[in-house]
């Protein structure tokens, strides 16, 4: 009899001890509960964790994210001075000031000159309007508009406007 039972003693034992060290693995790790992504409560990693017994942290208020997304458009105005159109760049000549750069794309919208952008070549010297975001360093027209003559003479292919005589 004592031969049957010399053989499963060791057997039992290494069942016992590997028993054993996975327990004690998995209690370890259970004792820091993770909580899911996205689940009501759930941490962002860089936070402190709270303190048992401790009032509960208010959230910091965060920006909005159209505040975030969305850059301010400005305005500019002058004179066009010139049209890049293998850069696709525009400057234009202030009253006051030194000339200012922009840069233009597709979804430029363009009034007052024909043919879009690419009409804008022969409206140098005429006054202009320059929609724009700042985008990094650039700066990003999203509207042109290009202000109609107002020293045309009557008669030179010009209505004449409500208060002046036909």
């Amino acid at each position: 009899m004592p031969s049957k039972y010399t053989r499963i003693v060791p057997v039992f034992g290494l069942l016992t001890a590997f028993t054993l060290m996975v327990g004690a693995a998995s209690a370890q790790v259970s004792d820091q509960p993770r909580p899911q992504p996205g689940a009501p409560g759930a941490q962002a990693p860089d936070q402190p964790r709270p303190q048992p017994g401790a009032p509960p942290a208010q959230p910091s208020p965060s920006p909005s994210r159209d505040a975030q997304a969305k850059p301010e458009e400005q305005t500019a105005r002058g004179e066009l001075a010139s049209i890049d159109a293998t850069a696709k760049m525009l400057s234009i000549k202030p009253v006051a000031g030194a000339e200012q750069k922009f840069q233009y794309n597709d979804s430029t919208k363009v009034t007052g000159a024909r043919g879009g952008v690419a009409g804008l070549a022969t409206q140098s010297g005429k006054q202009v309007t320059v929609h724009f975001k700042t985008e990094g360093a650039n700066r990003v027209a999203t509207e042109i508009e290009v202000q109609a003559d107002d020293n045309k003479a009557p008669g030179a292919g010009a209505r004449p406007g409500p208060d002046e005589k036909k």
